[in-house]
């Protein structure tokens, strides 16, 4: 591996590492990240049972909400929902 290669990797590997060594420890309560967290878990809960209503729950109801997947960018909450119902 070339040097200036290796100048990019090494800090993005860093990088990777502590993100996953952080993620080993829940967030404190009551914090962003423990809100995003639960809204995270909640959503894969709901998408686990087939609930597809639960899953699109934290979806912003705006046509600015945007999904990007294998078939194009779909936008809007109902377009989505559509989208999944299809697939």
């Amino acid at each position: 591996m070339r040097t200036s290669n290796r100048r990019r990797v090494v800090p993005a590997l860093l990088l990777v590492l502590t993100a996953c060594a952080a993620a080993d420890e829940p967030a404190p309560a009551g914090t962003a990240a423990a809100d995003i967290t639960a809204m995270l878990e909640a959503s894969a809960e709901a998408w686990n049972r087939g609930d597809l209503d639960g899953f699109l729950r934290d979806y912003q109801s705006a046509r600015t909400t945007t999904f990007v997947g294998g078939s194009g960018i779909v936008r809007g909450p109902d377009e989505i929902r559509r989208r999944y119902q299809e697939s």
